[in-house]
């Protein structure tokens, strides 16, 4: 009865070892999307509702207003738009920097009032 007991608890005692092996922790990955990743899918998305041509996509940078016309086609790579018009050329423009996509003419930026 002795050499049963303890038999029984050399080979329970290392089974149970082996079974309390330390696994890393289960790590959670978390994706955080950029503001200029999904404005760049709200503009394509807008874009393919856009339907009329002449399609104009106006855009600011380094205080200077650009207004691309005859647009063909607009998609979004992470966040900037691939913009391509009618004579074949492509575009990149960040996300941010877009004022504004419209099926209508271009709209004139204001102007400041000149001082007298």
């Amino acid at each position: 009865m002795k050499y049963a007991f303890l038999s029984a608890l050399l080979l329970v005692l290392p089974a149970g070892l082996f079974a309390q092996t330390t696994s890393a922790p289960a790590g959670a990955v978390v994706t955080i999307e950029s503001e200029a990743v999904e404005l760049a899918r709200g503009y394509a998305a807008a874009f393919s509702s856009l339907r009329q041509p002449p399609l104009t996509l106006a855009f600011q940078k380094a205080g200077s207003v650009f207004v691309l016309e005859d647009v063909k086609g607009l998609h979004a790579s992470g966040g900037i738009l691939v913009v391509e018009v009618g004579r074949g050329m492509m575009y990149l423009v960040s996300a941010r920097d877009v004022l504004y996509i419209t099926d209508g003419k271009a709209l004139q930026p204001a102007k400041e009032p000149s001082a007298k």
